[in-house]
């Protein structure tokens, strides 16, 4: 298994063969997704994260259900109806999708983990009463009421894109924080611990440094050994040898104190220079 493109944080990513030697993964630009194949990265992310196609399935019904139901005129609750019985058929197409969800344990939060509308967000349902209530008062704002059916339909859109981008986010945020920190490493001298060895040791494991990547398991976030055993599927026995040759090159660093002196307990992290080198390894 190698990479073959790492996109979303990492891109373009470009492969070329190499005979029965496998396949030469190789990371381009820090720039935003190139809609090119990323066959290894797109299909760790698909075992790990929701489908977009799933989310929707299930959450534009659902959504619409939710707000006709809200308007609690009969008419409407009829069509909540319907709508539920295609909410539910979408929750099964979710359930049989469901991902594994191995997302790295966030051990420390560092500047630019979140977009600047996170740290807002919270704020926003305290603000906005405070806002209105005195504009209500001084008769700023007109009453309006809107028909049973427009009711149900704004609502329910506003319903409909909440709860598919919720159930996505809730999955992917992982893989995002991570695509964040590598954006910021990369952002800085590529070539920080970058050597002729940790290339070649960071190409022949590829493979892992991907998971690593999509799992979110970057800078310090980190993943459970045996969790990445399963989501690569993949023995633990030769993969805790691997592990051990990357951390040594100081590719990732790997927690083994104490409890964790067990492979099936080490948890793991891809460090900076582990990123770099998956970068330059296309540049070569």
């Amino acid at each position: 298994m190698k990479l073959c493109r790492v996109s979303y944080a990492i891109s373009p990513i470009v492969s070329q063969n190499r005979g029965q030697a496998g396949r030469r993964c190789y990371v381009g630009g820090v720039a935003e997704l190139a809609r090119i194949p990323a066959r290894e990265l797109a299909q760790y992310r698909q075992r790990n994260e929701v489908p977009v196609r799933s989310a929707l399935y299930f959450g534009v019904p659902a959504g619409f259900a939710i707000g006709f139901a809200n308007t609690g005129v009969d008419y409407m609750l009829m069509g909540a109806g319907v709508l539920a019985v295609f909410a539910v058929l979408g929750l099964v197409h979710l359930i049989r999708n469901y991902p594994r969800g191995i997302n790295a344990a966030q051990e420390e939060f560092r500047d630019g983990d979140y977009p600047t509308i996170a740290y807002i967000a919270p704020f926003i349902p305290i603000a906005a009463p405070l806002i209105m209530a005195p504009l209500s008062a001084a008769g700023l704002l007109p009453e309006v009421e809107l028909a049973p059916p427009v009711a149900g339909v704004l609502s329910g859109a506003w319903w409909a894109f909440g709860l598919p981008l919720g159930i996505w986010s809730m999955f992917s945020q992982s893989f995002r924080i991570g695509r964040r920190r590598i954006n910021k490493i990369l952002e800085k001298d590529p070539l920080d611990g970058v050597t002729e060895a940790r290339l070649e040791l960071a190409d022949a494991h590829s493979d892992i440094l991907t998971a690593l990547v999509a799992a979110g398991a970057v800078q310090g976030n980190t993943i459970n050994s045996t969790a990445l055993s399963k989501f690569m599927k993949v023995d633990l026995d030769p993969l805790s040898e691997q592990l051990d040759a990357l951390a040594k090159a100081d590719l990732v660093k790997l927690s083994r104190m104490g409890l964790r002196t067990a492979p099936a307990k080490w948890t793991i992290t891809i460090t900076p220079t582990g990123v770099r080198c998956l970068y330059q390894v296309g540049r070569r």
